[in-house]
């Protein structure tokens, strides 16, 4: 899936790819799931739905080339439409947010002392 033949047909630098930009879950017995990072959420939609499509028409061509083996079943379930949600949860940058808080308090009351 992050192969170079798969990433440069999707026309982004490939630089930007390598640099966290695409990432991939694969669940153990279950579909692959691929997502994109940017700014403006279509953009992210549409490069997670290249980057898919991409993969597929790839390994099917090597699944008709006898490289992978051919009881191999791919396709897409879902290219439009994709869900938008955050990579980082916000409940994450609430908790390192209180977490350092909590250390910037404990600093000041031992180590300051009150005049």
């Amino acid at each position: 899936a992050l192969s170079d033949e798969v990433l440069t047909s999707l026309n982004v630098p490939m630089q930007d790819l390598r640099d966290g930009r695409l990432s991939l879950s694969q669940p153990a017995e279950a579909g692959w799931h691929f997502f994109a990072d940017d700014e403006n959420p279509q953009k992210a939609e549409e490069l997670a739905s290249a980057w898919a499509n991409a993969f597929v028409e790839k390994a099917q061509a090597e699944i008709e080339a006898g490289n992978l083996n051919e009881f191999i079943k791919l396709e897409v379930t879902q290219s439009a439409n994709l869900p938008k949600e955050r990579s980082i949860p916000l409940s994450t940058y609430l908790l390192v947010g209180a977490t350092g808080f909590l250390l910037l308090a404990v600093f000041f009351v031992l180590f300051l002392k009150p005049k």
